[in-house]
């Protein structure tokens, strides 16, 4: 006898509904099993009467497994849809019978090779960190763009501890201003990286450990965001990404423990004026991140921390009732300081513009 398999699963493998669109209908009383209104999870065989809004929907006896090589535009999102209306590179493949989806993914500006497929086993083949698949991208960089040191401080607190703040900005480039802040580095640590930013000019490592960033002067599409409402988007391990603008504490929850155990691969709370993140571990490193961001002049001020799945996801399930992580108030300390040194910059600058 074959195995149940999960209503969301059942639809989507067979190209009638995505897992999503199955939860909202199922939401709706809008599909059933034999006759039964359908629960999320509900275990289905090939064989039941599933139907929505009364018409019996005909499955696949047989999936066919489809594998497309895409050689992506420039201008398109690698989503299967958006919510703020621009072109997804699912709209290429339209005239496919059958649903799939991009396995990885490719930013808007830019272009080539991107797969898509409906098959979910070789999707988190691919994806999946642990199976270290290579990736290989080539940059252009246009020539004079290049970033220079524009403030550097070093502040010392009363408890001993020192804190570094630095802010570059990028040259002949309308792109924004960044700044980085490192808390509580020792003495040694301090010394070699202000040696470092002031003889080679170069921008830490955003990512390397105990440094945190800045980002000022947002795109638009990044203040469009800041309007939505609150929602919760999962990605599973497969890559396939779900969002939800109703979701409970419990909801939450169960997102949060399945990154920690691995079985999603990253779980995205939108709380405004605060999107916080929450990412997976790999081999290489099991620590799961936290990252909080917030809003500023339409860009974001990001946090991050890496620590063991547990502590990163009571965090991520604290965030509903403002119960952040322990460092992020001295983070926020450190960004005020970034603040007054780019307002300072801002204003230098509109009073040269005005000299000229």
């Amino acid at each position: 006898m074959p195995k149940p398999i999960r209503i969301q699963k059942l639809l989507s493998d067979s190209g009638i509904l995505s897992r999503r669109k199955t939860e909202e209908y199922i939401r709706a009383g809008r599909l059933t099993v034999n006759g039964r209104p359908a629960e999320p999870g509900h275990p289905t065989l090939p064989t039941d009467v599933i139907a929505i809004d009364g018409q019996r929907v005909r499955l696949e006896k047989k999936k066919e497994n489809l594998y497309i090589m895409l050689n992506k535009p420039r201008g398109y999102v690698t989503t299967t849809s958006d919510e703020l209306g621009r072109r997804c590179v699912t709209q290429l493949v339209e005239e496919l019978e059958t649903r799939v989806y991009p396995v990885g993914r490719l930013d808007r500006d830019s272009e080539g090779l991107l797969l898509l497929t409906n098959d979910g086993q070789f999707a988190n083949l691919i994806m999946h960190p642990s199976h270290h698949i290579g990736k290989t991208y080539r940059v252009t960089v246009r020539p004079g763009i290049t970033e220079e040191l524009m403030a550097l401080n070093c502040v010392r607190h009363g408890d001993g501890s020192l804190w570094l703040v630095a802010i570059l900005k990028t040259t002949n480039s309308p792109l924004p201003m960044r700044g980085f802040g490192m808390i509580g580095a020792e003495k040694e640590r301090a010394l070699e990286v202000l040696l470092r930013l002031l003889e080679t000019r170069q921008a830490p490592d955003v990512f390397g450990e105990g440094w945190q960033a800045v980002q000022v002067q947002a795109a638009p599409e990044q203040e469009a965001a800041q309007r939505q409402a609150p929602y919760l988007n999962i990605t599973d391990g497969a890559g396939a990404s779900r969002k939800y603008e109703r979701f409970s504490q419990r909801d939450v929850e169960l997102a949060a423990q399945k990154v920690a155990d691995g079985s999603y691969r990253e779980a995205i709370l939108w709380l405004p004026p605060r999107l916080i993140m929450l990412d997976a571990g790999d081999k290489n490193d099991a620590r799961a991140t936290i990252q909080i961001s917030l809003p500023l002049k339409g860009a974001f001020r990001t946090f991050r921390e890496k620590t063991s799945g547990r502590q990163a996801a009571e965090w991520f399930v604290g965030c509903l009732g403002g119960q952040l992580p322990e460092g992020f108030q001295q983070w926020k300390e450190v960004t005020k300081e970034w603040e007054r040194r780019i307002e300072k910059l801002e204003k230098q600058k509109k009073k040269s513009g005005g000299k000229k």
